[in-house]
């Protein structure tokens, strides 16, 4: 019989004893331990085909073995961009809420935003009036469960369009004289509060809020207007003028301070009950629309 030709080993031509392995690089041999190894730059050997012959099966068949054995896709989750600045922004209602859920969680939002749903409604409202969506969330409080400017707010909104050459705020005794350290007269009771504001290409208007107002109108909360009479002294003559003067920029926003006659803080979410002075607030208002057309 004649002898079987020796195999060597392409990698380490030693001669093959036991398995070998084809070597697909260089059509040759390579032993078990060089395979092991991977030292061959053929790599590892492909895979046989499956040459057995699958049956052949309807489209509605095939679409119900897929389903079975391949496991379904997850829906890719759309990228959050952002901008320049780094702000993340959304573009879609999905992206939104996706925000939304973010910060809530984060837990560095005031009290008052403890769902998506009020994130994403106090952030829509806030873009309507033309501010940053995060930032805004800190200057609205939300009262009666509508979202309401308060503090310095509705007056930064005014500065930020460019539209304000100056304003002007201080209160007036019952001599109409201006309460001040230069007019030695800081003790003086407030008989109005006067703010007076120059738009631009605008004369200068003046706007106040007197104690006989107030008084008749019985709004506010009593506790709060004798702890910080001063304060909201000059908050409802700001208020005044911010609605009056500057309303296409308030866009009929309510501010906490003018409407309702409180002090409320980041996200705070009360109910102030107004029953009691409707008839009064709607005539106020008659009144300064008139002077408003005027």
């Amino acid at each position: 019989m004649s002898e079987l030709p020796k195999l060597t080993c392409c990698d380490c031509n030693k001669n093959i004893t036991a398995e070998y392995s084809e070597c697909f690089m260089c059509d040759g041999k390579r032993c078990t331990e060089c395979q092991n190894k991977h030292n061959c730059l053929a790599g590892p050997a492909p895979k046989k085909k499956d040459e057995t012959k699958k049956p052949d099966l309807p489209d509605a068949a095939v679409k119900l073995v897929n389903a079975i054995t391949k496991p379904p896709l997850l829906a890719k989750k759309e990228e959050i961009e952002a901008t320049i600045k780094g702000e993340l922004v959304g573009d879609t209602l999905e992206k939104q809420y996706r925000l939304a859920r973010y910060y809530c969680k984060s837990g560095s939002l005031p009290k008052g935003y403890d769902t998506p749903e009020k994130v994403l409604t106090g952030m829509q409202y806030a873009r309507e009036l033309g501010l940053k969506p995060l930032s805004a969330l800190r200057n609205l409080a939300f009262i009666n469960g509508q979202p309401t400017l308060w503090g310095e707010m509705p007056f930064k909104m005014i500065r930020d369009k460019g539209v304000l050459v100056s304003v002007d705020d201080y209160w007036i005794d019952k001599d109409y004289k201006r309460i001040s350290v230069e007019n030695k007269n800081i003790n003086a009771i407030i008989f109005a509060a006067i703010c007076t504001v120059q738009r631009t290409e605008h004369e200068k208007k003046t706007f106040w809020w007197s104690a006989e107002e107030q008084e008749r109108s019985k709004l506010g909360v009593k506790d709060i207007w004798h702890k910080f009479y001063r304060i909201m002294m000059t908050r409802k003559a700001r208020g005044l003028a911010a609605k009056l003067e500057f309303g296409d920029i308030i866009g009929g926003a309510q501010i906490a301070e003018y409407d309702y006659g409180v002090i409320v803080g980041p996200g705070d979410n009360i109910e102030v009950s107004r029953s009691a002075d409707k008839q009064n607030v709607d005539e106020l208002n008659k009144r300064f629309e008139s002077a408003k057309e005027i």
